[in-house]
Parts: structure tokens; sequence; C-alpha cells
């Protein structure tokens, strides 16, 4: 590796990881600083927009420590800022640290999203449709899921102790 990779190597680790790798030599502590808090911050606020029931059934505390994991250990598919929910569900999948109703909690929060931004036609009707002599069809945008916990109650006053298999279909109205 050339030095300038290994310095950006040695930056991107200590941003990712500081309590497992030093930052870079001739770098200014203040200046790490920005860095570290702008990653983590950004990557915070916007998986708490994106998982607003997971934060406040984890709590603060802990919903920071499993984004902090998600920064430090996921290796993600894409750069795209837009597509950190989904890779936080994918790096959900394997945490071990996080419950299994937590992990589902996110992935039914991931799919409200995923659903709300689907590209779909939706079908016209005219004035003179008769709409009782019609075949009903499913709204286009939606997602067919089956949970092993009840994800759409969970909360932070309801923490499934038992799984209980949840079958929901979770559609846009548009």
């Amino acid at each position: 590796m050339l030095d300038f990779q290994q310095y950006q190597h040695a930056f991107t680790a200590h941003i990712r990881d500081p309590k497992n790798n030093p930052k870079p030599n001739n770098v200014d502590e203040e200046r790490m600083a920005v860095y570290r808090e702008g990653v983590y911050n950004n990557i915070f606020e916007a998986a708490s927009v994106c998982f607003p029931v997971c934060q406040e059934t984890v709590g603060t505390n802990c919903w920071g420590a499993i984004i902090r994991r998600f920064v430090a250990t996921h290796h993600a598919s894409s750069p795209i800022f837009r597509e950190v929910p989904k890779e936080l569900v994918t790096f959900l999948e394997t945490d071990t640290e996080t419950s299994d109703y937590i992990k589902q909690l996110a992935h039914y929060e991931w799919v409200e999203l995923a659903v709300g931004g689907m590209q779909t036609e939706t079908p016209t009707l005219s004035k003179e449709t008769d709409l009782l002599n019609e075949v009903p069809v499913l709204a286009p945008a939606h997602m067919l899921l089956q949970y092993d916990y009840p994800v759409q109650k969970i909360s932070a006053q309801f923490k499934p102790e038992q799984q209980k298999t949840t079958h929901l279909f979770v559609f846009r109205n548009t």
C-alpha cells in the first residue's frame, strides 16, 4: 500500500472505530474529533429519523451503541447516503447484541420507507367505471410480510417476550 493509502486507511479506521484504532500521526485531536463526530452524528440522525420506534424502544444510549457498532463494523454495499437505512437493516441481521424483535422492528420501519418510495404507476379509473363489476387490484406499492413478533405493536411500553407469528400487508395508499 502506498503511504497516502495507509494514511487514508488509518484515518477512516479511526473515524469508524476510535476505541480500537489510533488516530494517524500528525493529525490534531480537535480536527480528528470534527470528522469522528460528524460521521457518527450524520448517521445517528439519519437512522433516528428513519427508525423512530426502534430508538424510542431501546432508548437513546442503546440506540447510540447500535449506531456505533454499525459505523465501526459494517461495510456498506452502497456509498449513497439515502441507503443508510437499508444498510442498517442489513447490519442488524447479523448483529448478535441486538434483540431479535428489534431487528424485525427495524425491518418493518424500513419497509414503510421502502414502500413509500416505490416507483409505481397507479391505475386510473374513469367516472364511468362500475366498481362493483371490476376486478379489484392491490395497491401497486405494497409488500406482504411475515415476522416472528407483532412489530406493529412494539413500543417503549410493549417489548414482546415471546414470539407470535405476524402477517402484514404494508401498502402506500396513493
